[in-house]
C-alpha cells in the first residue's frame, strides 16, 4: 500500500468516526430536547400512538368503568381512547392530559376496586338477606353483566335471578342461593376478568417478592376450585414463550407439561418430554386429531379453562419429545394468528366445557 493510500484510508477512518460521533451527538441533543420539553416523561405512560396489550387493557378498564363504548378493543391508543381517558380524568379530579400516567393508573385501579369488590362470605345469602356482603355480591354481578340495577345490599328477586343465571352459565346447581363455594367461584371469575393494572415491569423487586409470597398463601385456600375463563391477554402475560405450563384433560384427568414456543393471539406449545407426548397422544385416543378438547391449566393460583387442538403441525422447537410440530392452545378470547381475529367455534365450545369443570372433593380438600 502506498503512503498516499494509507493516508487516504486514515482520513476516511477519521471521517467515519466523525460521522458516528455527529450522529450520536445529534441523538443525544434530540433526547435532551424531548425530555426538557416534557420533564414528566414516563416510559410506563400510555399516550396517543401507543399500541399493544397494555393499551387494550386500558381500553378494557375504561369500558368496565363506562367511559369507553367503542365496539372493539383494538389495542391502539387513538382519539377515542384519549377522549374516554380525558373524561375519566375530569370526573376523578385528575389533571386532564389525555395521557395515562402513574397517577391515572392508580385512579383507574381504585375505581376498578369499587367495581370488583372481593365478596366476604359471612353466611349463606338468599332472598331477604341484607348487608354489605349482599351489596358486594350485587356489585360484582353487575360488573360481570348479570345484575342490572344499583346495588343496595338487599337480596331481592333481581339478585336471585342474577345468581341463578351465573350458576347456570358456570355449570353449578341453579337454586339462587349463595353459599361459600359460590362466593369463591364468583370471586375467582371476577379476579380473572378484572382488567390488569400496570405492566409487570413497574413492580419493584420487593413488590414482586410480596406478590409471590401472597400467591403462595392464597394458593392453599383458593387453587382447588372450579376452572374459570381467563382472558388471553392475562394468560399471554403470565405464560411467556419458553415457560412450561401443566395442563389437565377434563375427561381423563391426565396431566401433561407443555412448553410455550410462540403464538400471538393464542399459544403455540409443545410437549416438554417424550413421556408428555405419549400421554397427550393417549388423551386423543392413540392418534393425533384435529379435534379440540377441553383442558384446564394451572396458572398462578387460578385454574384456567382452555382448549387444545390435537394435531401437531408447523414449526418444531422442542427436541427429544418424539413429535414434530407444535399444538395450538386457546384460552378465553384467543383468536387465530392470520390477522382476521376470528375465534374458532370448536375451541370456544371446548373452553366453555372446561369452564364447567369441578375438581373432585378429594382434590378440594388436599
Amino acid at each position: 500500500m502506498s503512503g498516499f493510500d494509507a493516508m487516504k484510508l486514515e482520513l476516511n477512518s477519521i471521517k467515519n468516526i466523525g460521522t458516528k460521533l455527529k450522529t450520536a451527538v445529534s441523538k443525544a441533543l434530540s433526547l435532551s430536547f424531548l425530555f426538557s420539553r416534557d420533564s414528566d416523561f414516563d416510559p410506563q405512560s400510555l399516550r396517543v400512538g401507543d399500541k399493544g396489550e397494555r393499551v387494550e387493557e386500558l381500553q378494557r378498564t375504561l369500558r368496565v368503568l363506562e367511559f369507553y363504548d367503542y365496539p372493539e378493543l383494538e389495542g391502539f391508543f387513538g382519539t377515542d381512547t384519549r377522549s374516554a381517558l380525558m373524561n375519566f380524568q375530569k370526573v376523578h379530579g385528575i389533571e386532564v392530559t389525555g395521557v395515562c400516567d402513574n397517577a391515572t393508573f392508580e385512579a383507574l385501579d381504585e375505581a376498578l376496586n369499587e367495581c370488583y369488590p372481593e365478596i366476604e362470605f359471612k353466611g349463606t345469602m338468599r332472598l331477604r338477606s341484607v348487608g354489605e356482603d349482599v351489596k358486594s355480591l350485587q356489585q360484582v354481578l353487575k360488573t360481570l353483566g348479570y345484575y342490572g340495577t344499583r346495588p343496595d345490599g338487599v337480596f331481592n328477586a333481581n339478585t336471585a335471578s342474577a345468581v341463578r343465571t351465573f350458576q347456570f352459565d358456570y355449570g353449578m346447581a341453579v337454586d339462587g342461593i349463595v353459599n361459600e363455594r359460590l362466593v369463591k367461584k364468583i370471586n375467582a371469575v371476577a379476579a380473572s376478568l378484572r382488567p390488569l393494572k400496570h405492566a409487570d415491569e413497574a413492580l419493584t423487586p420487593i413488590e414482586v417478592a410480596k406478590s409471590v409470597a401472597q400467591a403462595d398463601t392464597v394458593a392453599k385456600s383458593v387453587f382447588h376450585t372450579d376452572a374459570v375463563k381467563i382472558q388471553w391477554s392475562a394468560v399471554n402475560s403470565a405464560w411467556r414463550p419458553g415457560k412450561v405450563l401443566t395442563i389437565t384433560d377434563v375427561e381423563t384427568g391426565i396431566s401433561v407439561d407443555l412448553k410455550r414456543t410462540g403464538g400471538v393471539h393464542h399459544a403455540d406449545a409443545e410437549p416438554l418430554t417424550a413421556e408428555d407426548t405419549k400421554k397427550l397422544k393417549d388423551i386423543f385416543g392413540g392418534s393425533w386429531s384435529w379435534a379440540r378438547r377441553p383442558f384446564v391449566a394451572q396458572l398462578s393460583y387460578l385454574t384456567a379453562a382452555a382448549s387444545l387442538c390435537g394435531m401437531p403441525h408447523g414449526e418444531d422447537i422442542v427436541s427429544g419429545n418424539e413429535v414434530s410440530g407444535h399444538f395450538c392452545m386457546y384460552f378465553f378470547e384467543s383468536t387465530d394468528d392470520n390477522g382476521y381475529g376470528i375465534m374458532d367455534k370448536a375451541h370456544a365450545k371446548a373452553i366453555d366445557s372446561a369452564a364447567q369443570f369441578t375438581f373432585p372433593s378429594s382434590a378440594k380438600e388436599a
